[in-house]
């Protein structure tokens, strides 16, 4: 669902609504979208204060996320670090912190 999601031209409406849903299976979906998107997208071609900010929000929200979206969440950051160079800083920093534990 996520890689086809992420080709699709209404992408970024379609995940940002699907990471605030409450039902866990769909942000984890929401989540994986865009982790797929940043695998497939050109830096340049991206909102990077977006991406920026979806990472500052992985550090507040993880604790509060149930066991799907935490492994989603984490592979998006893992997917920002290996695929954005810009934030790829930011994504190892959000990695080694203790916001995981």
């Amino acid at each position: 669902m996520s890689w086809i999601a992420a080709e699709s031209k209404h992408r970024w409406d379609l995940d940002r609504e699907w990471i605030n849903a409450k039902k866990d299976e769909t942000a984890a979906i929401g989540w994986n979208t865009i982790a797929s998107l940043v695998s497939i997208t050109a830096d340049e071609d991206f909102d990077l204060p977006a991406l920026n900010l979806l990472l500052q929000r992985v550090q507040k929200e993880i604790h509060k996320a149930g066991n799907e979206s935490r492994y989603a969440i984490n592979n998006f950051v893992i997917c920002l670090g290996c695929y954005v160079t810009s934030l790829k800083d930011a994504a190892i920093k959000r990695g080694e912190s203790r916001i995981w534990i």
